[in-house]
């Protein structure tokens, strides 16, 4: 009965788990895209917006959630690596992560080859 009950409570956990990290994916590939098209077409915007106190929030969160997702998804494939259920959920985490952390990539190849830097 005990077990049960745990084995539901990590079964919940993991959902939650799975929820968080799709959520905060998903707000960092849609923040990533929408930096250079709002650069590109919306130019005094991005400018106010770099310059504020939410462009400094919005760089630090570009920035490190995609450089940490991959490690959190990892542990979490380390924690849930019994559950044959879960696979297809940390399959699309993982993809998640990995898409996260090559746009940043990306955004970051595209910025070094065409803006200055000083």
């Amino acid at each position: 009965m005990v077990s049960e009950a745990l084995s539901l409570m990590a079964k919940r956990a993991l959902q939650v788990s799975h929820l968080t990290v799709r959520v905060v994916a998903i707000i960092t590939l849609a923040y990533l895209v929408a930096i250079p098209l709002f650069d590109k077409y919306l130019y005094a915007y991005s400018h106010a917006l770099a310059n504020s106190v939410i462009g400094k929030v919005g760089t630090l969160w570009a920035i490190t959630v995609p450089l940490l997702l991959p490690f959190y998804v990892g542990c979490e494939i380390w924690w849930a690596r019994k559950s044959g259920a879960q696979r297809k959920g940390l399959w699309i985490d993982a993809a998640l992560a990995v898409g996260c952390l090559s746009l940043l990539c990306i955004v970051l190849g595209y910025s070094w080859t065409h803006y200055a830097m000083f």
